[in-house]
């Protein structure tokens, strides 16, 4: 499935490893191959009880362009190994990680189809400016969890929208606390500040370093050196 070749992509980088151009242009094909077709979009969101991927308030909530697959009714897992409950959840980080994988690796490789690939880019943009995790302040659910795939993707494609990538650290801090949440969690936001600028979010990132601490688990303590190295 191309969405394990993504989470496996994800943890080489995260983990310092190099990816060759033939996989990078590998990648990007492969995620073009994914693309739904109108008909199967729709199929999901009739699915989802959200027909027309469009509320009454103009809310997109779902992706519009990969969709995962049914998986034998299983959602798929975070990068950071937070399973999903929700469509919203599962769904969206389907999209957006491959999407913004996708996008980098076809402008790294010259891929003749990275037109096509910031078409998307820019129908997501403006889709996830329509939903509640995507510009609102949020803790509900696992609405709290998709405001912080928002944040990465921003970060990796759109680090200039300050005050937006500001927006979604600003709702993780409002509500995290909240009640008990597991450490994938936390770790995938201290993703996401590994992928900004130091500048641009050190007061974060002096917040986080005291929880830093070694753990079983190789992908978090590579996110920790990461946001270490930072400060």
């Amino acid at each position: 499935m191309i969405y394990d070749t993504c989470m496996d992509l994800n943890r080489r980088l995260i983990c310092g490893e190099s990816v060759s151009s033939a996989e990078k242009s590998a990648f990007a094909d492969g995620v073009l191959r994914a693309v739904c077709s109108t008909e199967e979009a729709n199929r999901f969101y009739t699915g989802v009880r959200y027909p027309g991927n469009c509320d009454n308030r103009g809310n997109r909530m779902y992706p519009f362009f990969l969709i995962p697959p049914y998986n034998g009714g299983n959602k798929l897992p975070t990068v950071t190994g937070l399973l999903p409950k929700t469509h919203i959840l599962s769904a969206n980080s389907y999209e957006l990680e491959m999407l913004s994988m996708a996008r980098r690796f076809a402008a790294e490789t010259s891929h003749p189809f990275l037109p096509e690939l910031n078409r998307m880019h820019e129908a997501t943009l403006l889709r996830l400016k329509t939903t509640c995790y995507g510009t609102m302040d949020d803790g509900i659910g696992e609405c709290f969890d998709a405001s912080l795939l928002v944040l990465r993707y921003l970060a990796q494609e759109e680090p200039r929208h300050r005050t937006w990538i500001r927006s979604r650290i600003a709702n993780y801090r409002r509500h995290v606390h909240e009640k008990r949440r597991p450490p994938a969690v936390q770790w995938y936001f201290r993703l996401c500040l590994t992928e900004l600028p130091a500048e641009q979010v050190r007061d974060e990132i002096a917040l986080e370093l005291p929880f830093i601490t070694p753990t079983g688990n190789p992908l978090y303590n590579a996110i920790g050196q990461k946001l270490t190295a930072m400060r």
